[in-house]
């Protein structure tokens, strides 16, 4: 477990802190984009690793039904929110799912996913 005190974890499962964090960082929201789409599935693969090593749920960050179903509502948030770009807004958001789909890759240990939301300004 990482030396990060337990409330400042269970922040990540707050619905509102994951809404702030994807309003912030700029997240993807051209969704059916294979970078995109991407990045909701290594979203979900790091939570999968990492949630019972940081003492939280599926149903604590939204997704009681696990990983394949925070993927689906990760991918259906970000059509949502595609409605109202332009195509040069849409490219940029599939510039900024690429890149930090690359970071989460990059990511092998639960430790190392907390520096990649702290990397990308996710405050907890």
């Amino acid at each position: 477990m990482t030396d990060r005190p337990l409330p400042r974890l269970r922040a990540l499962a707050s619905p509102s802190a994951l809404a702030f964090g994807f309003l912030l960082l700029g997240l993807p929201l051209a969704a059916g984009c294979a970078p995109c789409d991407a990045w909701c599935d290594d979203v979900a693969a790091a939570y999968d690793r990492c949630l019972g090593e940081w003492g939280l749920t599926w149903a604590m960050v939204g997704a009681p039904d696990g990983p394949d179903a925070y993927a689906d509502q990760c991918r259906d948030r970000e059509e949502e929110a595609r409605a109202g770009l332009s195509a040069e807004e849409r490219a940029t958001r599939e510039d900024q799912c690429g890149a930090f789909s690359s970071a989460w890759s990059g990511a092998e240990t639960c430790e190392e996913v907390l520096q990649v939301f702290e990397g990308n300004g996710v405050v907890f």
